[in-house]
């Protein structure tokens, strides 16, 4: 079982702690999320109440989504589908350590690189692999990444969306 941690020294007018177990978790940001999940997330009251507090807290999206995956009322929760007996699919992979040339920029957060444009030709090469997934990218510090890869995907969906039709 995760340890119980309290993240952030947030101002005193953000309110007190919420009222359960905050965890944190790297892996549980690298979701595939429903929409009912997602609108839990933006409109309960203890997902608002956690995201407040969070705010003033380094790596926030690793105790947000971590926490709510384990609240009994989330929809699709982890201890649901652990319950059902079944299991969290896994569809990412971490591939900058086995990286030669490393991350080109040598801009890191939590020792995995933040994705530049000088890095767009190994990503497009490792979505051509199936490796599509990459959630270290910041808009505030190189939008062109983030562009890219949205046309990216919109041109290979648009592509199967093509083939389905024919």
């Amino acid at each position: 079982m995760k340890k119980k941690v309290v993240p952030g020294s947030p101002p005193e007018n953000i309110g007190p702690l919420p009222n359960f177990t905050i965890y944190k978790s790297a892996e549980s940001i690298n979701s595939a999320l429903s929409r009912d999940f997602v609108e839990y997330a933006l409109t309960d009251s203890k997902a608002i109440a956690l995201r407040k507090r969070l705010q003033y807290t380094r790596s926030a999206e690793e105790f947000f989504f971590a926490t709510l995956n384990k609240l009994k009322d989330a929809p699709g929760n982890r201890m649901k589908l652990k319950a059902a007996g079944l299991a969290m699919p896994r569809f990412s992979q971490r591939f900058w350590g086995a990286r030669r040339n490393g991350c080109l920029e040598r801009y890191l957060r939590h020792k995995i690189c933040i994705v530049s444009a000088s890095d767009l030709p190994f990503i497009l090469n490792q979505m051509k692999k199936g490796l599509w997934f990459y959630n270290k990218y910041l808009i505030d510090y190189d939008y062109v990444v983030n562009d890219c890869i949205q046309l990216l995907l919109l041109f290979v969906y648009k592509q199967e969306c093509h083939y389905n039709e024919e």
